[in-house]
């Protein structure tokens, strides 16, 4: 009988010892697997931070050329600016002399115009001077290097008042419809309109309507 017991303990012994370890089993498989599925997400994260920062590369070599574009029609368009503006006013000794006469007396009409390559004499009816002005310019630097002075009669300033554009504007306005540079001006009456008539160096004339800047007439 005793015999029996021992054995039967030792069994007993055995089997509680199998169960233990068939128990732990699972759980050191369970975390074998937690460890790898952690070591997947990180390399999926990974991944994606690698995708995500090539997106973003993309993207901005994409942006890079835009904004490429974007500053050189900025620079085109301020080339296209500027070259308007000094367009505006015409160029030549005319226009030249037209904006000197225009600064240093700018409530005086202009008369007479006559721009040549070693002299510019300008006659002007200043109103408020109740006055006509006889002027020698400097071909080179558009200053007034001699004035004369005389009384404005009442046909000459009825002429003046009817003024209504800049000189400039005028000289601009023959220019385009003729196409050459102005030279000569006179302020006349023709057939009752007070206009410009001013002389291309090509010979045509254009009359300028001084009320309006409307081309009245042209030829040669």
């Amino acid at each position: 009988m005793e015999i029996k017991s021992t054995t039967f303990g030792i069994l007993s012994v055995a089997a509680a010892t199998t169960l233990a370890l068939a128990a732990c089993a699972p759980d050191e498989e369970n975390g074998a697997g937690t460890a790898d599925d952690q070591n997947g997400a990180q390399e999926d994260t990974a991944d994606n931070g690698e995708a995500e920062f090539e997106e973003d590369g993309a993207d901005d070599a994409e942006t890079a050329p835009t904004d490429e574009a974007t500053d050189t029609d900025g620079a085109a368009n301020e080339a296209n600016g500027d070259g308007a503006d000094d367009q505006a006013g015409g160029e030549g000794a005319a226009y030249e002399a037209a904006e000197a006469i225009a600064e240093e007396y700018p409530d005086a009409v202009v008369s007479q115009f006559e721009v040549e390559s070693d002299e510019i004499e300008v006659d002007l009816y200043d109103l408020e001077a109740d006055a006509e002005l006889e002027l020698e310019l400097d071909p080179e630097t558009y200053e007034v290097i001699d004035e004369e002075q005389d009384d404005l009669d009442s046909d000459d300033r009825q002429k003046a008042e009817a003024v209504e554009i800049d000189f400039v504007e005028a000289l601009q306005a023959a220019e385009d419809e003729g196409g050459a540079e102005p030279e000569d001006a006179d302020l006349d009456d023709e057939n009752g309109t007070v206009v410009w008539e001013i002389e291309l160096v090509d010979g045509t004339e254009v009359y300028i309507d001084v009320s309006t800047g409307d081309v009245v007439e042209s030829g040669s």
